[in-house]
């Protein structure tokens, strides 16, 4: 797996400054981006999925930098946020075969298969995903940023209103993640998905790192991590 660079990546905007030249080091595992609402979570996840330009600096993922390769990592990144970037009107089918072709997986059938299986979503194939409920968008997006078979997967507070069922399916995945050889980065408020899950949180607060804390954590050690980070 190679290593995710990020080098001084700065956002702003005409009234403000989201991240303020943050630098960091990835390997495999999982990954917790933690800090209050406004600390630049997000926005950091949007500039390493490629659908956001930074002000300043960049980020590299081993050979492919992202000022002269934006296109060869999208192939390398999956990223699932608080937009679907599935089609509504279109049948779940209709979409997973558009990024198929997009992502130029299209005789990836099998692997494909296995994803609709593994989320339970096989059933819902036929259905327009317009009329799908929360946790079941929640899958289905799931299954877009995976069937690329990404190197780096990017998660954006993606425990936010799942029912049962789709937060056991997501912790199953975290938790193979976890044990491979690959990157997962995602943001939660939920200090207790943080922490059962993922073997380093990095703590944002305006726009800096204000903590990077390697795992195992305890929900109480998090906690306390946490807290001192933000309030030194």
């Amino acid at each position: 797996m190679p290593q995710l660079v990020i080098k001084k990546l700065g956002k702003s905007y005409p009234t403000r400054r989201v991240l303020r030249g943050i630098s960091l080091t990835m390997d495999s595992g999982i990954v917790a981006l933690l800090g209050p609402n406004g600390a630049g979570k997000s926005t950091a996840l949007n500039i390493l999925s490629t659908q956001l330009n930074p002000t300043v600096g960049h980020f590299a993922l081993g050979e492919w930098d992202s000022k002269e390769h934006p296109k060869e990592l999208r192939q390398r990144i999956g990223m699932v946020g608080h937009q679907s970037f599935l089609y509504r009107d279109l049948t779940l089918k209709e979409n997973l075969d558009f990024y198929s072709k997009l992502y130029h997986v299209a005789e990836q059938t099998e692997h494909l298969d296995s994803l609709v299986q593994r989320f339970q979503l096989t059933e819902r194939l036929e259905q327009r995903v317009g009329e799908f409920s929360r946790g079941l968008l929640q899958r289905a997006s799931l299954v877009r940023a995976l069937l690329h078979s990404p190197q780096v997967l990017l998660l954006d507070e993606p425990f936010t209103g799942l029912d049962q069922t789709s937060a056991r399916l997501l912790l199953e995945l975290l938790e193979e993640w976890g044990q491979s050889e690959r990157l997962l980065v995602l943001t939660t408020h939920d200090l207790s998905h943080a922490a059962q899950c993922s073997n380093r949180a990095v703590i944002l607060n305006k726009g800096r790192i204000a903590a990077d804390v390697a795992g195992p954590f305890t929900h109480e050690s998090l906690q306390t991590a946490y807290h001192e980070a933000l309030n030194p």
